[in-house]
């Protein structure tokens, strides 16, 4: 199983679309995501809750994408997640087991790629953009929304768009 090592910003992976360097030291990827007037408390709630959405989502969906165990990556869902998306004309949609069935039926990823794009947190729920190269062959494009759940972030639905 390949291994994921190092921190988010050793990594590079995360970079925010559009995005200007920012001067200001609160970012925590090195460029601008308008945290400059936020108070001492609330930037420190927006870095800690940041930091734990990427780690769940490195640590559970990307990694149980290279593994090709679903069971690594559920960790990252809510029981009541779903999943949104087309495969060619076909509309895959349903309750987030349909991930995990497709996703131990294809196998692993050994050799996927992937950006976390962008972070958007506001309040108890954020939006996160993850590009995905080579997923069994594949490139995709995920949005995941999020919600704090008692204190813990967790993946309520998953929309993605398979390139062609």
């Amino acid at each position: 199983m390949a291994e994921i090592e190092g921190t988010i910003l050793d990594l590079g992976i995360i970079k925010e679309n559009n995005m200007t360097a920012c001067g200001c030291g609160r970012s925590p990827n090195g460029l601008c995501i308008d945290w400059h007037n936020l108070s001492e408390e609330e930037y420190q709630i927006k870095l800690k809750d940041y930091n734990e959405i990427s780690s769940l989502l490195i640590e559970n969906y990307i990694k149980g994408a290279i593994s090709g165990k679903s069971i690594e990556m559920r960790p990252s869902f809510d029981e009541n997640a779903s999943w949104f998306g087309y495969v060619g004309s076909e509309l895959i949609q349903g309750p987030i087991q349909g991930l995990y069935e497709w996703h131990d039926n294809n196998g692993a990823a050994k050799d996927l790629k992937y950006e976390i794009v962008s972070i958007d947190i506001i309040g108890n729920i954020a939006n996160v953009k993850i590009e995905l190269d080579n997923w069994t062959g594949h490139q995709f494009t995920d949005l995941m929304n999020l919600i704090k759940l008692e204190g813990h972030w967790k993946v309520v639905n998953k929309v993605f768009y398979l390139h062609q």
